[in-house]
């Protein structure tokens, strides 16, 4: 039992070393990149969410948390992005779980009307750990039967531990700034590069030794372009990771439709657009994707169908995503002849 128990944690600790990941990455830009900080179409933006995956084999890996990211202006060219993210990930029957809080700023340089360029810096702690007491070990059977109250006998070097983490990044962003509502003619998009977990922190587990968690090169890249003349928008969006011996790279695009057109001053008359689309994680998984915004706010639900080889285990289920999105002022209204409705 003892060796079955040890065989299976090495598993687990080994996919845990790798990077949470998300279908509907574009509303987790802080997680991957601390540059996207304060690159935003309003002052402030704010994101819950939440992911389950692989329940129908009793797998758990659950995953939730929040982030929210302002602008502060200044007199010059220069603004500054402040942001925090927080997440926490909880896998298998030991409750294997990973708590991350970090603390993003950014330099935003307005190169122009059009251009700017953003670098960002990350840090906080990660806490990585599992509940112990909901291990079984052979010393715990008597005559054949399990009994929590009897002494497992084993010694762990920890259970729960705290280091610190450091990431770093850079994004470009373009606007057009001359789209007008009616002509919907504007194209926004941005692209980004960062490497995350600087410092390696290692996790002194029991039993395989310390633990090291890779380093997470990312790259990213999503746009919104408006189709002149009509009340659609097409939003696609790429982002690929390299972790160690694991790589992850998901790629798409949704379909952005006006249902109704937003008060051009007052906002008295509330905008709202439903999007529509599907991504694809490689090798791995086929992600339909829905979005409904409305004022200030979006909710956006994604499903995972399983492709790769676990799909025998799985029947194709995957990973069920929701994520609740807020944005002040509302970016949708007008700002002279500019309309911005980017989604970054």
């Amino acid at each position: 039992m003892k060796a079955i128990l040890i065989i299976a944690l090495l598993g687990v600790f080994q996919a845990n070393a790798q990077d949470v990941h998300f279908a509907q990455f574009w509303n987790n830009g802080i997680q991957y990149n601390p540059a996207t900080a304060g690159v935003i179409p309003a002052n402030l933006r704010a994101s819950v969410f939440y992911r389950n995956q692989w329940s129908s084999i009793g797998a758990k890996y659950q995953t939730y948390g929040a982030n929210v990211d302002t602008r502060f202006e200044t007199k010059g060219n220069a603004s500054f992005g402040l942001g925090i993210d927080i997440y926490r990930d909880v896998a298998g029957d030991l409750d294997l779980g990973t708590t991350n809080a970090q603390l993003a700023f950014s330099t935003i340089l307005d190169m122009d009307r059009h251009n700017k360029i953003s670098i960002g810096v990350k840090g906080g702690m990660i806490q990585r750990g599992f509940d112990a007491t909901k291990a079984q070990w052979n010393s715990q059977y008597n005559g054949g039967t399990y009994n929590g109250g009897l002494s497992s006998g084993e010694n762990f070097n920890s259970v729960s531990e705290m280091k610190g983490d450091l990431s770093a990044g850079i994004v470009y962003a373009y606007s057009s700034s001359e789209g007008y509502m009616t002509a919907n003619d504007q194209l926004n998009f941005k692209v980004g590069v960062a490497y995350n977990h600087i410092l390696r922190p290692k996790f002194d587990w029991f039993y395989s030794g310390p633990d090291k968690l890779y380093g997470n090169l990312v790259f990213h890249a999503d746009a919104l372009i408006g189709i002149p003349n009509s009340k659609w928008s097409i939003l696609p969006a790429v982002i690929a990771q390299f972790q160690g011996p694991s790589k992850e790279i998901l790629i798409g695009s949704q379909f952005r439709i006006e249902l109704k057109k937003a008060s051009k001053v007052t906002g008295f008359v509330k905008g709202s657009y439903f999007n529509i689309g599907t991504f694809y994680r490689l090798n791995d998984a086929l992600i339909p994707s829905i979005t409904l915004e409305i004022d200030h706010y979006s909710i956006g639900l994604s499903y995972d169908v399983n492709l790769s080889q676990l799909r025998t285990a799985t029947n194709g289920n995957g990973g069920f995503e929701i994520s609740l999105k807020f944005r002040t002022p509302n970016p949708y209204l007008w700002k002279g002849n500019n309309f911005s409705r980017s989604r970054i």
